[in-house]
């Protein structure tokens, strides 16, 4: 779905409008999506808060995906992929509902973006969203063909 302007409010600040003339707020919105997503990094994969990071990030991406600075969509675009390979390849099929909306922004910005550097980063985090789909049915088919998740794990893990 598409953000409505109310939907662009962040605790009081909003990442979408009134940037336009200021390069000190685009800047300041730009690092603070970068930071954030360097947290949900951060977490790691083997992190059992990382999904509910990602989550919470995934709802604060949504409201700076169509801001008018080419700056911040680069940024928010970058923060979204780097939150997606933080996620864990067995929870990743647990945010199917907030990738419905993350595949919209990305297919959107891929077609329709007037900025080419947002175009190409779109393009290759639908490769990233594929992948990680693949490896996680991957990892599930797996997990349930044997009937052991312990057993499964040690094997998948065991030349790591």
């Amino acid at each position: 779905r598409r953000v409505g302007q109310d939907d662009r409010k962040l605790g009081g600040l909003d990442v979408s409008v009134g940037f336009e003339h200021s390069v000190g707020d685009r800047m300041l919105v730009s690092e603070t999506i970068r930071v954030l997503a360097t947290f949900v990094h951060c977490s790691g994969r083997s992190s059992n808060e990382t999904l509910t990071l990602a989550r919470i990030f995934l709802e604060i991406l949504a409201k700076s995906r169509d801001h008018p600075t080419k700056d911040v969509r680069r940024e928010s675009l970058l923060a979204l992929g780097r939150t997606l390979q933080a996620v864990p390849l067995a929870a990743f099929s647990q945010l199917s509902a907030e990738l419905c909306d993350v595949v919209e922004w990305i297919n959107y910005t891929k077609k329709s973006d007037p900025d080419l550097e947002c175009r190409s980063i779109a393009e290759a985090i639908g490769a990233v969203i594929a992948q990680a789909f693949a490896d996680s049915k991957e990892l599930m088919a797996r997990l349930n063909h044997t009937g052991d998740a312990l057993t499964s794990l040690t094997s998948i893990t065991r030349g790591v």
